[in-house]
């Protein structure tokens, strides 16, 4: 399989979809927790970005 991820869809009420990684999926893991890990450990950072970055441009609204 060249997905990394497949899906089976199960005719319920609601409708629900399981998804299960691949092998070629489970290869994206450690990778995956270590863009976490950094995410956590730069959290403080992010979001003072992010918040310097919305204080100097302003939401724009739709026409």
């Amino acid at each position: 399989m060249h997905q990394p991820a497949q899906w089976e869809t199960n005719p319920s009420v609601p409708p629900r979809v399981d998804y299960t990684l691949t092998a070629l999926g489970a290869t994206l893991l450690d990778s995956v927790v270590a863009l976490g890990g950094w995410a956590t450990t730069h959290r403080h950072e992010i979001n003072n970005n992010r918040h310097r970055y919305d204080a100097t441009h302003p939401t724009q609204t739709p026409p």
